[in-house]
């Protein structure tokens, strides 16, 4: 009788664990990884598809959205080095490497107290 109650309650915890595996990869949503402002560092290559920001190395493809300060789209000539860009970056699983969706062509660093003119900044 003891061994039976015990393999139901290792079945139920073996259930019960899958359920919360499987909810914790499901529910997932929103993969933004990141969301800094940084300058774009000299040594990235954006024909070869990666920038250098705040040292990382950051994937552009053509999905990411490259936008001025006032959420317009610009051409990928305008990222050069020592330029303020902020960026939202999500985690490729596959790839594991940092993958940006967003890169706003910001006018200069900005700061805390400038972030309300700002509403793509979080």
């Amino acid at each position: 009788m003891r061994q039976k109650h015990r393999a139901i309650q290792g079945i139920c915890l073996g259930i019960g664990w899958l359920i919360l595996w499987i909810t914790s990869t499901c529910l997932g949503g929103d993969r933004v990884a990141l969301r800094t402002q940084g300058l774009i560092n000299p040594g990235g290559n954006p024909a070869a598809g990666y920038l250098l920001i705040n040292e990382m190395r950051i994937h552009i493809d053509k999905r990411t959205q490259i936008l001025n300060a006032h959420n317009v789209s610009i051409p990928i000539t305008e990222l050069k080095p020592k330029r303020w860009v902020y960026i939202e970056t999500e985690k490729d699983p596959v790839l594991k490497i940092d993958r940006a969706r967003k890169i706003y062509l910001l006018p200069r660093y900005i700061n805390p107290q400038e972030v309300n003119r700002y509403p793509f900044m979080r």
